[in-house]
C-alpha cells in the first residue's frame, strides 16, 4: 500500500498535468479564436455590413453569464444551444459595462411606456440591462420574453467546431445588429468580453411561433372547414372563414418575402430558410 507521501506526491503530479493539459487547450483555443477572428475579419472587410454593425454592436447592453437565469431549452442546432431566460439579475458591479440607457436617452419628461402581454416591444431603444432585467418575464402569464443562445460544450471541445462556431456566432452578431425588421428576430443583448470566446452569448427575443406551426393550424383549420362542421356551421359563415384563412396566409408570405426583400436589399443572402425556425 502506497505511503502518505506518496499519494500525495501523486495527487500533487496529477494537479500539476492536470493544470498543464489546461493550459495547453486554453492556449490553443486562443489561438483557435484568434483564427476565427482573422476569418471574419477578412469576411466582413470592406462591407456595409460591417459599417453598420460596429457601432450599433457597441451601443447593445453586455451580461455576464452569471446574470442571466436559464430556462428551458428551446432548441439545439449544430453549434449552439437556445434557452429562454428565466430571470436577470444585474449585478452593481457590472453596470459600468453599460452606460448607454434608454433613460440617459429619453427626452425631458418622457417616460417609459407600461407593457402588457400584448405588447411587442417594438421600442428597441429602451432596451437597456434594467429594462430587460424588469421585463424578462410577461407580467400575467410569466412567459420568457427572451431567448439566449451560446456554444455548446461538445463544440468547445473540438477545435474544428469550435473555430466555425465562434466565426458563426460573431457573424450573426454582426448581422443581426445592423438589422432592423419587423418580421426578422431582435438581438437585445450580448455577452460582456471577447465575441470569439468560449462562453460568449447573444440575447434574443422569444418566439412563440414558427411557420411550420402555422402551416399545421391552417391544414387543421382548412380540413375543419371542408368537412362535415364546416357544412353544418352554414355557408355564407364557412366562405368567411375560409376567406380569413385565405387572408391568413397569404399575410404570411408577403411578410415573408418582405423579411427575405429586405436582406437582399442588403446584400444578405440567408442560405437557412426552414419552416420550423
Amino acid at each position: 500500500m502506497p505511503s502518505k507521501a506518496a499519494m500525495s506526491a501523486k495527487a500533487a503530479a496529477d494537479a500539476q498535468a492536470a493544470a498543464e493539459r489546461k493550459s495547453f487547450d486554453d492556449a490553443y483555443r486562443k489561438k483557435c479564436s484568434d483564427h476565427a477572428r482573422k476569418k471574419v475579419d477578412i469576411m466582413f472587410s470592406g462591407t456595409k455590413i460591417l459599417a453598420e454593425s460596429e457601432p450599433l454592436v457597441a451601443e447593445l447592453p453586455l451580461f455576464q453569464k452569471g446574470e442571466i437565469g436559464m430556462g428551458r431549452i428551446l432548441g439545439r442546432g449544430g453549434f449552439g444551444i437556445v434557452n429562454e431566460i428565466s430571470s436577470v439579475t444585474v449585478r452593481q458591479s457590472s453596470q459600468s459595462l453599460k452606460a448607454s440607457t434608454s433613460a440617459n436617452r429619453a427626452f425631458p419628461g418622457q417616460q417609459l411606456p407600461q407593457l402588457d402581454d400584448d405588447d411587442d416591444l417594438d421600442f428597441e431603444d429602451t432596451q437597456d440591462k434594467a429594462f430587460i432585467a424588469e421585463h424578462c418575464l410577461r407580467t400575467k402569464s410569466k412567459d420568457a420574453r427572451y431567448a439566449i443562445k451560446y456554444l455548446s460544450p461538445e463544440v468547445k471541445r473540438d477545435p474544428n467546431k469550435f473555430v466555425q462556431a465562434t466565426m458563426d456566432m460573431a457573424v450573426e452578431t454582426k448581422f443581426l445588429a445592423a438589422i432592423d425588421h419587423p418580421n426578422i428576430i431582435r438581438m437585445r443583448a450580448i455577452a460582456a468580453g471577447d465575441m470569439f470566446d468560449q462562453d460568449y452569448f447573444i440575447v434574443l427575443d422569444r418566439l412563440y411561433d414558427t411557420l411550420e406551426k402555422r402551416i399545421g393550424t391552417w391544414a387543421k383549420t382548412s380540413k375543419s372547414l371542408s368537412g362535415v362542421k364546416g357544412k353544418l356551421g352554414g355557408k355564407k359563415k364557412t366562405e368567411e372563414k375560409k376567406q380569413k384563412l385565405l387572408e391568413d396566409r397569404l399575410v404570411g408570405a408577403y411578410d415573408l418575402i418582405s423579411a427575405i426583400s429586405y436582406l437582399h436589399g442588403k446584400s444578405i443572402i440567408y442560405r437557412d430558410l426552414v419552416s420550423c425556425e
